[in-house]
């Protein structure tokens, strides 16, 4: 989805140079059993760093909206007022299997806001539903599903992520919260659940009678490159000229 895409890149962007400490209020909100999370701290002080290198490089000349990269990506997103600037903006990969197995609907994104009702009044045609509003990102053809989770819009493509904060929150060991808490951009990945979501991936790939047959395609096709005369007997493993 294009609007899931365009955090993304936001997020990418973002991962450049150390900031003061801060409090990781975001993560508190973030749920436990997320997969990997990716967080900016102070989106504007960010932003502000990024534009400078921008300009010592030249990069602005070329394109001037790099003077303010924040400011560019709410102006794709269609964010305007509401917006807190210098929050953190966090995004968490859920499990797929929670959410029907798709992983472009397994993303939660939480969007700082200053102003929750003026957020969600830069989308037309938005409709709320109890706590929960739909809208669209700018040129996005899919729905987004937000509600207001304390200082936070909380975005996700798939209702059920959103219907409430998580009974538990993401909790991160020290060294960890260490970085969370000095670096503009951290990505922090559950090692542990997702070794157990590889290693059936891993298992049923290497059984699998496609893949056998993929091999040994593979073993025959460079038999007949080192040597077209060679072949093997279709009773024997040797290989007779």
């Amino acid at each position: 989805m294009k609007w899931a895409m365009r955090c993304a890149a936001a997020v990418m962007m973002l991962v450049l140079l150390p900031a003061p400490a801060l409090q990781a209020q975001a993560l508190k909100l973030v749920p436990s059993d997320a997969l990997v999370v990716f967080r900016i701290s102070n989106m504007d002080a960010v932003s502000k760093k990024i534009a400078d290198f921008c300009g010592t490089a030249g990069l602005t000349q070329m394109n001037p909206d790099l003077a303010d990269p924040l400011g560019m990506w709410c102006k794709q997103m269609g964010i305007g007022p509401g917006l807190n600037r210098s929050g953190d903006m966090v995004m968490a990969l859920m499990d797929p299997a929670a959410v029907g197995g798709n992983y472009n609907d397994a993303l939660l994104v939480l969007i700082p806001v200053s102003d929750y009702q003026a957020f969600i009044g830069n989308f037309p045609g938005s409709t709320t539903d109890g706590e929960i509003t739909t809208f669209h990102f700018k040129n996005a053809p899919k729905p987004a599903y937000v509600a207001h989770w304390g200082d936070y819009a909380v975005a996700s493509p798939y209702h059920d992520l959103v219907v409430k904060p998580p009974a538990a929150a993401l909790v991160v060991g020290p060294l960890a919260q260490k970085e969370f808490d000095s670096k503009d951009m951290v990505v922090f990945a559950n090692v542990v659940a997702l070794h157990g979501m590889a290693l059936p991936q891993i298992d049923c790939a290497s059984t699998s009678p496609s893949r056998s047959i993929s091999r040994r395609q593979a073993v025959e096709k460079s038999e007949r490159w080192i040597c077209p005369k060679w072949r093997r007997s279709p009773r024997s493993s040797s290989i007779r000229f």
